[in-house]
């Protein structure tokens, strides 16, 4: 995965086979680099200051990082893999989408805000929040979805063909 922090203007990255984490600067020099114990990371997000990293794991789970300390602020452990994944500065929480038509909403203590299944998708790849944290919108094979805080389905929208792995959410909400 990669995400760019721009209040720190940086570029955090990460990679699937060693678990590596690289921060870099925006003339590509490497800012810093730390390993996961060799988890599979999937999926990246980072706070727009760079302090806090957020990953979703090939194996399952989510792990909330604090890039300054390098520790791990918490786990939150799934059975499935989480392909896509959202930092939430507004309301504090991070959006992880996973193969098993989950939707999780997790606060950055690591406690489960609120969940949303899915019973009409194959499994959600893509995962996207508004910047106040009051929209999330992911994507499955079949439609894209646009929850509501607490997981109340505002709409869906039916697609064809391929998954829908990127999803996105404007400042403004659209």
């Amino acid at each position: 995965g990669i995400a760019y922090a721009h209040a720190a203007g940086r570029i955090v990255a990460s990679s699937r086979d060693t678990g590596r984490i690289t921060t870099a600067s925006l003339d590509g020099r490497v800012l810093d680099e730390w390993d996961l114990d060799g988890a599979r990371i999937l999926a990246l997000d980072v706070t727009p200051d760079a302090a806090l990293v957020g990953v979703g794991l090939c194996d399952g789970g989510v792990r909330l990082l604090d890039t300054r300390s390098r520790r791990e602020l918490w786990r939150y452990e799934t059975e499935q893999c989480i392909p896509r994944l959202a930092l939430c500065s507004a309301n504090r929480t991070v959006l992880a989408s996973s193969i098993d038509d989950t939707i999780r909403v997790i606060s950055w203590a690591g406690h489960l805000v609120w969940q949303y299944d899915g019973d009409e998708a194959e499994g959600f790849a893509g995962a996207a929040m508004s910047v106040d944290g009051n929209m999330a919108v992911v994507g499955g094979d079949d439609a894209i979805h646009c929850l509501a805080p607490g997981g109340r389905l505002l709409w869906r929208h039916p697609i064809s063909g391929k998954p829908a792995l990127g999803v996105a959410v404007t400042p403004r909400g659209e």
